[in-house]
């Protein structure tokens, strides 16, 4: 019975929990400091290449990828689709770092189409830069139309933004949740309130994260839609106290 205690572990103590406490809050610093920087800068990238992608398909030219290079589309943006294998002398070309081989096993294999969107200089491609900073260089397998092309662009770029948005969001909340963890650690031995405060602390997390996420949105959003920027840092100071005034019927009928 002795060993057998001896042997067992002690729960850590008070100071030890405000201890490690005490870290979550710095880790939580840092975390909020991140989560800041991924929404804030997610939704200027996000804007820079739909303005781009709007810019281009409104300046683009389609040309023939079997035909000579027209000179009056130097330095325009340009699509084009053929094939990787049967370009001839004069074509207007795409230099691939590593295409791969073309076929289904069998070598060489039947040629592969391929669309490509770009900005035409001489007789070479090169990217495109738009008036937003982004640059345009589009390449897809298959024989795609330029409108084909600006649309998987566009969808790619929303599920890229939509992802960004909710990984810094959930940064944002658990950045707060270390932050307050100081606070539970200092009252969860009172009996009752520990649990309550629990709960509440949970709520507040979750509402404040939400909120400060909106806010950091509205503030990347600002120079490029401030309308729609005020609107939606109205909807992050109006959301706690819908909330609160929803809570506030419920603590009356009980």
């Amino acid at each position: 019975m002795t060993e057998a205690s001896a042997g067992e572990q002690r729960p850590p103590g008070f100071l030890e929990r405000l201890r490690a406490s005490t870290g979550g809050v710095i880790a939580g610093a840092c975390l909020f400091a991140l989560s800041l920087y991924v929404l804030f800068t997610n939704e200027g990238r996000a804007l820079r290449i739909a303005a781009a992608l709007d810019e281009g398909l409104s300046q683009l030219v389609c040309v023939q990828s079997d035909a000579q290079p027209e000179l009056r589309n130097d330095g325009r943006l340009v699509h084009l689709s053929g094939d990787l294998r049967t370009a001839q002398v004069g074509d207007v070309r795409v230099r691939f770092a590593y295409a791969g081989l073309s076929g289904d096993g069998l070598y060489p294999g039947s040629a592969h189409k391929v669309s490509v969107v770009a900005q035409q200089h001489q007789q070479q491609l090169r990217p495109f830069s738009s008036r937003s900073g982004h640059t345009l260089e589009l390449l897809y397998m298959g024989q795609l139309t330029a409108e084909e092309l600006f649309a998987k662009e566009h969808q790619l770029n929303s599920m890229k933004t939509w992802a960004l948005r909710l990984a810094g969001c959930t940064l944002m909340f658990l950045s707060i949740s270390l932050s307050t963890r100081v606070i539970h650690t200092l009252v969860e031995r009172v009996p009752l309130l520990g649990g309550l405060l629990s709960v509440g602390l949970q709520l507040f997390c979750l509402c404040s994260s939400i909120s400060l996420s909106l806010l950091t949105i509205a503030a990347g959003w600002i120079y490029y839609r401030p309308l729609l920027a005020l609107c939606v840092a109205a909807a992050a100071l109006v959301l706690p106290l819908a909330l609160a005034h929803a809570r506030a019927p419920a603590k009356k009928r009980q």
